[in-house]
């Protein structure tokens, strides 16, 4: 469960409330429910009714639509940040596409890791977001481990496995303080 000072962080990090006052921010805080999501699981389907719309903290859902008969297609992926079912609450209208969980979020994951020395490390991590640099992806994580933020080249993760162990968002181990430590070293 969020924290009240990390969800008005994430709205404000959210493209649709970016010209909210902070009030506004605020009441709209105390209005959300956290809802948690496992891998796979539907959240609802095209053609249900709906009247709530949805922002992702955490993980990914995958938006599909039937096209024949029992076969769907694949519109798009949306990760942290992202909202969806605002048509259907503004609107409504019955749900145009059916959302499904894609990740299971916040759960520890062990990796053995290549480093750029060749030497080989065990870590224990909390996988806070996949990034592309034009030629590698990275993990993002807090590293348990190191007790700090590493980010993992993911050619170079040897193995990988999903730990029955979750964990909640800390003060000072988020994906918004690590963007917050990275913008602090930028020179002004």
């Amino acid at each position: 469960m969020a924290t009240p000072v990390d969800l008005l962080a994430f709205l404000r990090e959210v493209r649709l409330f970016t010209a909210f006052a902070e009030a506004d921010l605020v009441a709209l805080a105390q209005r959300l429910r956290e809802r948690t999501l496992k891998k796979n699981q539907v959240l609802f389907r095209e053609g249900d009714p709906g009247d709530e719309m949805f922002l992702i903290r955490r993980g990914t859902v995958l938006v599909s639509k039937i096209v024949k008969a029992r076969v769907e297609q694949l519109l798009n992926r949306q990760g942290p940040g992202e909202f969806f079912g605002e048509m259907s609450l503004l609107d409504g209208s019955p749900r145009s596409a059916t959302i499904q969980a894609e990740t299971e979020a916040r759960r520890k994951v062990r990796l053995r890791y290549l480093d750029l020395k060749e030497q080989t490390s065990e870590r224990l991590v909390r996988p806070l977001g996949c990034f592309y640099w034009g030629e590698v992806w990275t993990l993002a994580a807090w590293c348990e481990s190191r007790a700090d933020f590493r980010n993992f080249r993911v050619d170079r993760i040897l193995d990988l496995g999903v730990l029955d162990e979750r964990f909640r968002d800390e003060a000072g181990k988020t994906l918004a303080d690590l963007f917050r430590s990275v913008d602090a070293e930028l020179p002004r």
